[in-house]
């Protein structure tokens, strides 16, 4: 039976206990009806603190050897500083400062929260590790990345040809972008959509293409085309040399057909 003392020496005024043996133990027991009894446990490098009634690691398992902490696990993961382990489990943490907010992170169903304390269930981030999909301001992802509600902001950088928004292969090949610039890779202030090749507009949630932008730059248009102004016009311009252009416009009732240098009423009307 191992050996139990109470003082380093016989004779000195002191509060330390020690026990020795191959799995020592301490047990504290409540005397008082329905208490629980604390049982203090060393085996293994591994010192187990629970409900004496418990199994081993229902409550608080100190990893000697890799200095980690485990919650409801008898077994610490490695290389894990923390391991908690339940069916939901759940860590606060809560800033004491006035009325300042505080963290819960929780992983229930196999999915992983992060929300202020007092918030309802996806009213942050849900992170869905069934299917490895992040959700904003929801619980749940139908897609890799999906925002409930809300704005997402991108703030413009200060270099040129600084893309915000990117759309990459798993070559890391950019495929298409969205920046703001003058065009040409400045620092301008214009909205620059660019593709690797074709740019295509299929709208109403459709396969097809009604507006498609070639990499030659050739336009396509499937439909008509409306110009709503209080003097709509439009200019065919040849870019040859010194080739004539060509406008279209419609003032006061009067359709004119002109060279894009020439007066009104030059030509057809």
């Amino acid at each position: 039976m191992p050996a139990f003392c109470l003082g380093t020496n016989p004779g000195e005024d002191s509060e330390d206990m020690s026990q020795i043996g191959p799995s020592p133990s301490i047990l504290l027991t409540d005397d008082t009806a329905s208490a629980k009894d604390f049982l203090i446990k060393l085996d293994a490098n591994l010192v187990d603190l629970r409900d004496n009634a418990a199994a081993d690691g229902s409550l608080l398992v100190l990893d000697l050897a890799q200095n980690s902490v485990g919650i409801g696990t008898a077994v610490v993961a490695t290389g894990k500083s923390l391991h908690i382990k339940s069916s939901a489990p759940a860590v606060r943490l809560e800033d004491s400062t006035g009325s300042a907010k505080s963290l819960d992170i929780a992983v229930d169903a196999n999915v992983a929260q992060l929300r202020e304390s007092a918030g309802a269930s996806g009213s942050l981030l849900a992170l869905d590790l069934t299917n490895n999909r992040v959700a904003i301001g929801g619980a749940t992802a139908s897609e890799t990345f999906q925002v409930w509600g809300g704005r997402i902001l991108v703030k413009k950088g200060i270099l040129a040809n600084d893309n915000p928004i990117e759309i990459r292969d798993m070559s890391d090949n950019i495929l298409g972008s969205m920046r703001v610039s003058d065009g040409a890779g400045g620092t301008g202030n214009d909205l620059v959509i660019r593709s690797f090749e074709d740019i295509h507009l299929a709208p109403n949630n459709s396969d097809t293409t009604k507006f498609t932008v070639a990499a030659s730059g050739a336009v396509t248009m499937l439909g008509n085309a409306t110009i709503s102004n209080t003097a709509p016009s439009l200019a065919l311009t040849d870019t040859t040399g010194s080739a004539k252009s060509l406008t279209i416009a419609v003032d006061a009732n009067a359709a004119n057909l002109r060279e894009s240098a020439g007066a009104a009423g030059s030509r057809a009307n």
